[in-house]
């Protein structure tokens, strides 16, 4: 067999994931060389079960498909809350495996100990397109880690996959493109939106051909959102990027996104939606993974980062919705706080457009929408201060939380904790860069309306302080619910003298935390 069409030294025909998890629900996604009949075996204890699956031709999704236990099964049944299910997943036609799984259906109450992890920036390759035995070294040890924390649901928050990287293989790289881009096309943005999805599946294949990042999607319920390196470096933080000469790669891409991330979450049941963010729950956590990528635009002097409508959805689960939820998570795949506003100012004219400083919240043109956000948090704080508040997000090739207060303290702290990189050897000199903008940034100017704010890197318990951490992570959102409340702490996993772990624990965090203005009381 030939070398895959990508380019890399590795190719997968087959996948499965598990993507979103109710309480008498999963739904699970698959990669399938061939349609027709597969049996979907569950097991758990009292109960398994031997189920047919119908796959219907999807050559324009690249034989992907999702589908609902039991919903879409004939003859199933709803699943057992609270369970954890092992499924094995086979074509009828040859006897071949896609792939093995599990997930744990939600209890109908809260349990005492849970987790939420968040990982982001897979770029598993040398710069020979051969695996990185460097970059597999926190993915081995990873699932055995996320088990001990009791981990629930892993959000895979930005870059699962890399069009631009490493740089021999670049589709945006003419010698590359000329082996692996379809014939009479010069460039990818001389191809077609169908085009441009068909070049992205097959790169989606290489990218997940590692078992470790198999087994980590599989095996726990995952919630994955683009960010811009399933498109190119920076996309959208570029005038350009809005033109017609990007119209159909950045359609293409964003459908191939949908194909093989978000459609485990938001289904595929016609067209790709016009945002791609969505919500969910466990337990006493409620969580919001927000879409940076396909509304971004730049016109003249501002960066759109979020439109309108994503912005009231944001507003909806912040202030409207999850009452009774004892702790919000946000997820931005680009960190709201990152780089100082005086560093930013400075690099947008000195560098050209497009770079990573223009892509940062706190760069000029961004700041409205980073303003927007930023009175939506404070208005959660002033109106559900019993609530725990959490920023989650990646990207930026360092493990960093941080604590964010208003300089008039009249409304409790939001956190924020970034995950990144999952795989991505980065040089690390600019992971140490990255580190040194977290610790820099200590004070935000905001509008008129609402205070300015102050940002400080959290201290960790004893031993556990590599805050920031320029090394390969996993970050961990850890709840702990005592009686009518909850307690929660943020962790770094990484790599130490004593094997893959814990390498930065907060404190149980500022409450109290709970449900309802009732919480506040001691």
């Amino acid at each position: 067999m030939g070398p895959p069409m990508s380019g890399f030294s590795v190719s997968s025909k087959n996948l499965v994931a598990t993507g979103a998890v109710g309480d008498t629900w999963a739904r699970l996604w698959i990669r399938t060389e061939r349609p027709g009949r597969h049996r979907v075996d569950l097991r758990a204890e009292g109960d398994e079960r031997a189920l047919t699956l119908e796959v219907p031709e999807h050559h324009g999704r690249d034989q992907t498909h999702i589908f609902v236990v039991p919903d879409d099964l004939p003859h199933a049944t709803p699943l057992l809350p609270g369970s954890q299910y092992h499924y094995d997943i086979v074509r009828l036609a040859d006897g071949v495996s896609l792939g093995t799984g599990r997930f744990e259906t939600a209890p109908r109450t809260s349990p005492e100990r849970y987790a939420l992890a968040v990982a982001s920036c897979h770029q598993p390759f040398d710069d020979e397109g051969r695996p990185s035995s460097r970059a597999a070294e926190l993915l081995e040890r990873a699932e055995a880690v996320l088990d001990e924390h009791q981990v629930r649901a892993l959000v895979l928050c930005g870059d699962q996959m890399y069009t631009d990287a490493p740089s021999p293989f670049s589709l945006f790289d003419d010698t590359h493109f000329a082996r692996v881009g379809p014939p009479g096309r010069s460039s990818i943005l001389d191809c077609s939106a169908e085009e441009v999805r068909q070049l992205l599946h097959d790169r989606y294949r290489s990218f997940w051909a590692s078992e470790p990042f198999q087994r980590l999607q599989a095996r726990f319920a995952s919630y994955p959102m683009i960010d811009d390196h399933e498109l190119v470096d920076n996309f959208g933080s570029a005038e350009e990027h809005s033109s017609d000469r990007w119209a159909a790669f950045r359609e293409g891409a964003l459908d191939a996104c949908h194909d093989y991330q978000t459609s485990r979450v938001l289904g595929h049941g016609g067209a790709r939606p016009p945002s791609l963010h969505y919500s969910f729950r466990y337990g006493d956590l409620a969580t919001f993974v927000m879409d940076l990528r396909s509304q971004r635009r730049v016109v003249e002097e501002e960066m759109r980062i979020v439109s309108r409508e994503q912005l009231q959805d944001l507003e909806r689960f912040l202030l409207e919705q999850n009452g009774d939820a004892h702790v919000l998570a946000v997820v931005l795949s680009v960190p709201l706080v990152h780089m100082p506003e005086m560093m930013t100012s400075m690099g947008t004219h000195l560098l050209g457009d497009g770079t990573d400083i223009h892509d940062r919240w706190s760069q000029p043109k961004a700041r409205r929408s980073r303003d927007a956000v930023l009175r939506l948090l404070h208005r959660h704080r002033t109106q559900r201060p019993w609530q725990g508040l959490v920023l989650l997000g990646g990207d930026v090739h360092v493990g960093a939380v941080t604590e964010l207060s208003w300089e008039d303290e009249s409304v409790p702290a939001v956190f924020q904790l970034a995950s990144s990189p999952l795989t991505n050897d980065q040089v690390r000199v600019a992971q140490r860069l990255s580190g040194l903008a977290f610790a820099t940034t200590t004070h935000i100017e905001t509008p008129d309306d609402m205070p300015d704010a102050h940002v400080r890197m959290l201290p960790g318990i004893g031993s556990m302080d590599r805050n920031p951490l320029p090394d390969l992570n996993i970050g961990l959102l850890s709840i702990q619910r005592t009686g009518a409340r909850s307690h929660y702490s943020l962790g770094l996993i990484g790599a130490s003298d004593d094997g893959v772990g814990l390498v930065y624990q907060s404190a149980s965090l500022p409450g109290p935390v709970g449900s309802g203005p009732g919480a506040r009381e001691p």
